[in-house]
Parts: C-alpha cells; structure tokens; sequence
C-alpha cells in the first residue's frame, strides 16, 4: 500500500525514531543538512539586487528529493530542525519538490524534542514556512559571504599559506584569542603581602586575614610595609569586636542553553565544544534530550510538571523549588533549554541503552539530567558568622560557613568554570579567603591571643587564556554569533591553526597573530566585537519582520567593501577556473619556492648528477640538508647525505 505522507528531516539519525512514532503512513527521508547553498568556489551573490545565485550542493539527494516528488504524496511535512538555519533549509527543499511537482501540498513542522507527544502535537499544527526567519537565515549567509570571500583574498595579499581564511565571527574570536594572549605577555606582576593571624580563644583557635590598618583597608605592597604593620602588632591585645550571624543563599543553576552546556560539559567531562555538539544531537536523535541548540533557558509547563513529579519520588517536599526561567531579550526563536525528554529515564537507563562507541554520549546525558532537576530545585542554604577581631590599629576579620540545608546540591554538585573573579590581584580565590569551615563559639569582647601572625609574600596574575568554553561564553557575552555558530567557530580556528590548545587553553599560533594583525589594522573596524554583535542585532531585526534584508545588506555592503579595494573586489567577482582543485590564491611558483630555501655552496667532491651530469649542491629543506641536482627544476635527482 502506498504512503500517504511524506517528512523530510535533515538527519537520517531521525528516520527510525519518527517512523515508529507516526506509523505505516509515513515515508521519511533525509535531506542530509543543506542541498542548495551559494556556491563554494565562486561568490554567488548579485551585489546590485543582493540575490543569492544558490547551487545544488547534493546531487544525489537532489535526485531523490525530485522523485518522491513525482509520488501521490497527500501532504509532504517539511521537518527540519527547529530554529532559523532549519526554516532555511527547509526554503530549499520546498523549491526543488515545487519544480519536479508545482501540484505538491507542503507544510512545516517543528518539534523540540522527538518522542511521541512532542512529534504528534507538532503534526496536528501544521504552518506555512516563516518567510521572515527564512529572510534572516539568508542574510546571515549571505553577510558572512560578503565578508569572509573578500577579507580572505585580502589577506592572502599580505600573509602567504595555505588554508588561510577569514569569517565574520571567527575572526572576531581569533581577535579575542590574540588580544587575552597580548595581555598575558604584557603583564607586569605586581606585589602585596597578606597578614594572617592564628587566634585562641576560651573554646578554641581560628585564623583570619587582617583586612584594615588605621581605619583604612590594609593595602600592603612591600616586605618594609608588612614590617610596620608586624612591629606595631608587638605587645597588642586582641579582642572579638564583632559576631554576625548571617544566611547565605545559593541559588540553584539555570536549565542548559547551548554556551552554558559546552562551558559545563568543558570542566566536567573535559569535552571540547565540538565533541559536546556531536553527542547532544546523537541524544536528541535518540529522543533523550530536547534540541541542543538554544540560548534561551525558559523550561515548557509539561516540563516543570514532569521535574517536579520526579523530584517528589526523590525527596520531600522541602526540595521542590518555585522559580520560573524566562528567555533572554535577545533570544532567538522559542526554543526551551536543553533538558531530558523523560525525567524518568535515568542516566543508567540510558547509558545502558547506547552502545560502547557513545559511552561519553551517556555522561552528557547524566550532566543534562542532573542540571535540570537540580534547576527546579531549593537553594542550598548556608550559617554563616562574619567575625572581627580589633587590636591596636589593626582589625582582622573571619568567616565561619556551614551547609544548612543542600537543597538542589543534593542533585548536581558539578563545577563551572570561570575565570578569576578579581580584577586587581587576579589571583588563587585561596590566597584571599578568610573562611574557616566553623569558627569556635564567641562571645562579643572576649579576649583573643595572637597565637602567631605571618606575613605572606604574592604577587599579582595575569588573566588566564581562554579555554575553548570560555571563549564560546566571551562570544556570547558579546553577542557574536549564536549557539548553531559556536562549536563550528571554534574548530574552525583550530582547523586553519590559527590556536593550539596546550593544557585545554587556546593559545594563538605565529600565523594566527600574524592574520590578526592584518585583519586588525588594514581592515580596520570590520572584525571590532562591536560591529559584529550590530550584525546580530540587525538579523534579529530582520526575523521579527523589523527590518528589510536586502535594503540592509545593500547598506552594509557599501560601508566595508571600501575597505578591501578595488582589486581584490574585482577578484572575488571574477568566476574562478572551472579546473577542479583550482585556487585563485596567488601562489609562488614551484621554482621560486625552491630558490627561497638558499643552497649550500657547490663542493667539487660531490661529482656530477648520475641523470644529467650538472653538478651536485647540498641542499636545505625544513627536514634538514640533502643532496640534489643544481639543474632543478628539470633535473629531479635527490639523494640523501651519508
């Protein structure tokens, strides 16, 4: 029996799962991504009515996109992926089945996640496609055109190499790169002493830092400063001055967007942001989790029912938690977090239902789990005694702090990585902390023995290099890109090595400055943090309905392809050779190439070439000196040195 419908998703890791869910009726294809984009070799782009001139990337998907076509389809759904990217693709496929079968009933459908009530609620309201985030997923592709083609072959006039490239945002983040790493190299250690103090007391000892020094706050520089302030502390009697009970409360985390997922996924399961990606779209293919590319952490009321009913198994109702996440202003499309599918299909469960290949999958899985839970959870609550002690002209102060009540704790108890907090000292939370897991009882007045009082030598650290998680959050601080962009921006700098990672931080490689340094003062302004976050805006604006595309696009053209010049704009417009593998990038001859690496002067006793009796020179090359012909190029004949 024939099928009635027909869904096109982009991934055919979500063919098996949706066919059981809407049955017998149902052919479900592939589209494989994007099978029309402009054309990778050639600019693709009318500049005077701002048209895409889109090509067929997938010939063989094309084909059989065609075909279905031509079948008595009822209806075809239009099914991929739920954000702007997904509407354009979507655009795409809707044109080629259009020209094999203008008679064809298409319809979209989106779903967060892909379990039976999700898929089904989804295929009960049907929509037209979004013309207008259609419009913005064009002009977000047609900008980065329009700025990576000619600043890449901008480039190329002043930095020779191979696979050299730049990108709207990935030379915004290569900037980022560069920028922390010049800090780091300019950085001028400064020093300051911190005091410690070890006091007795009636019912026991506890330490605490002296915090002020003639009623002002202690700001000790040098060794000399500290040996004032120790001489004046000889003979002083201490007291308690000061016993403030305090409670301090922890709020539980916020549900996972795509940035705050790679940043937890990089300290916990030191997965790069990259891996993270991979394995949260194997889940959400599998229907464990909802889709993984989100910057909003508004959580659906089937999904607080869901948390709640399952954290009411857990624990008592002391735990369950009352707040509610709200998208940010800026957020894209309405989209929840990234949260599991069932909350009653545990980590175990799940790691025992995927295979041994996607093992790390299935810890992705438990950190999901947990953060979401954990975010419809209490805060953790925590005593705290703020204490001073005052003598003389001096005054220390201490913290006593003990865990109260777990609240969401109890749940996730996982590490986020940030930098460092302090500005000035930039340095170990450690070397500053005056708190003491519990202090003795005191008693307002009583006396306090200096049991000993050290002075500590520091000095001041730089700022740390990014991590690749940390540098997704400096983007997205920045409004430079968004969560469909990140990991792709990231590998991309690894991929033209621009950055290596050494212990799990990105430092800039002698090209990836050299390219900075290009970028940053010949074309200046187009690669600022905020002229590309204006981008963003102005896409935004654009899906809202707020904004024309082409109207802006025309704009923005005319203000920065001034800056490339005449010749290279007349280069990117020129059609590149049809000869495959063929590169427009100017590249120096094989002979001259060779000429660069200068010979080692001809020695006599080196004879003659056995192939054509020029005679012999030693050589240089990057894997060290040999023997060859000093009738290169036409002569070949190499041999090494004994």
């Amino acid at each position: 029996m024939a099928k009635q419908y027909l869904v096109i998703v982009e991934s055919p890791g979500k063919i098996k799962k949706l066919k059981h869910i809407l049955g017998a009726d149902y052919d479900v294809i592939a589209s494989m991504g994007h099978v029309m984009d402009l054309p990778p070799k050639s600019f693709g782009i009318d500049l005077e009515q701002m048209d895409a001139d889109y090509v067929v990337l997938k010939k063989d998907v094309a084909k059989k996109l065609r075909t279905a076509a031509k079948k008595e389809y009822r209806i075809v759904y239009l099914a991929s992926d739920p954000d702007r990217e997904g509407e354009g693709i979507s655009h795409h496929v809707a044109n080629l089945l259009k020209r094999a079968n203008p008679k064809l009933t298409l319809q979209r459908v989106t779903f967060d996640a892909i379990t039976p009530s999700a898929v089904l609620a989804a295929f009960k309201k049907p929509r037209d496609l979004d013309e207008q985030l259609v419009a913005a997923q064009e002009a977000r592709r047609l900008l980065d055109r329009l700025v990576g083609f000619p600043a890449s072959r901008f480039l190329w006039q002043f930095v020779d190499g191979k696979g050299l490239s730049a990108g709207r945002v990935q030379s915004v983040a290569l900037r980022l790169v560069v920028e922390r790493d010049d800090a780091i190299q300019a950085f001028v250690p400064q020093e300051y002493w911190i005091i410690t103090g070890v006091f007795k007391v009636e019912k026991g000892e506890f330490s605490a830092k002296l915090t002020h020094w003639k009623g002002k706050k202690a700001n000790i520089k040098t060794r000399a400063e500290a040996n004032v302030i120790l001489d004046a502390l000889k003979d002083v009697d201490f007291r308690i001055g000061s016993v403030q009970p305090k409670q301090r409360i922890r709020k539980a985390p916020i549900p996972f967007t795509t940035s705050t997922l790679q940043q937890a996924a990089s300290s916990n399961l030191k997965m790069s942001p990259d891996e993270t990606m991979r394995h949260a779209q194997k889940l959400y293919e599998e229907g464990y989790i909802t889709y993984m590319r989100t910057d909003s952490p508004a959580v659906s009321p089937e999904g607080v029912q869901m948390a709640k009913a399952t954290l009411r198994s857990l624990y008592d109702e002391r735990y369950i938690g009352k707040v509610i996440y709200k998208a940010k202003g800026n957020a894209q499309e309405a989209h929840e977090c990234i949260r599991p599918t069932d909350t009653q299909v545990s980590p175990r469960a799940v790691k025992a239902a995927l295979n041994e290949k996607n093992k790390r999958a299935g810890d992705l899985y438990d950190l999901i789990y947990r953060r979401f839970l954990a975010s419809q959870m209490s805060p953790a609550i925590y005593d705290e005694v703020h204490v001073s002690v005052i003598g003389g002209e001096v005054l220390f102060t201490a913290k006593g702090s003990r865990l109260a009540f777990d609240g969401f704790l109890r749940m996730y108890n996982f590490s986020e990585e940030k930098e460092r907090k302090s500005k000035k000292l930039s340095d170990d939370e450690a070397e500053n902390d005056n708190t003491n897991k519990q202090l003795p009882p005191l008693t307002v007045g009583e006396s306090a023995e200096a049991i000993k009082i050290t002075p500590e030598q520091h000095f001041t650290k730089p700022p740390l290099h990014y991590s690749e998680a940390l540098l997704v959050k400096a983007l997205e601080k920045h409004g430079v890109g968004r969560p469909s962009t990140y990991s792709q921006t990231v590998a991309t700098l690894k991929k033209r090595r621009y950055v290596t990672v050494q212990k799990r931080r990105l430092i800039p490689t002698e090209r990836g400055k050299e390219v900075h340094q290009v970028l940053s003062t010949k074309l200046s302004g187009l690669f600022e943090v905020p002229f590309t976050a204006e981008m963003e805006s102005a896409l935004d604006e654009i899906a809202a309905g707020k904004r024309e595309s082409k109207a802006y696009l025309k704009t923005f053209w005319s203000k920065v392809s001034p800056l490339f010049g005449e010749k290279v704009i007349q280069g990117v417009l020129k059609p590149r050779s049809s000869k495959k593998g063929k590169s427009t990038k100017p590249r120096k001859s094989r002979k001259t190439s060779k000429k660069v690496s200068a010979d080692i002067p001809i020695s006599p006793e080196l004879g003659a070439c056995p192939t054509c009796g020029k005679a012999l020179v030693k050589r240089k090359s990057k894997h060290g000196a040999f023997i060859g012909c000093s009738g290169f190029p036409k002569c070949r004949f190499t041999k090494a040195i004994s």
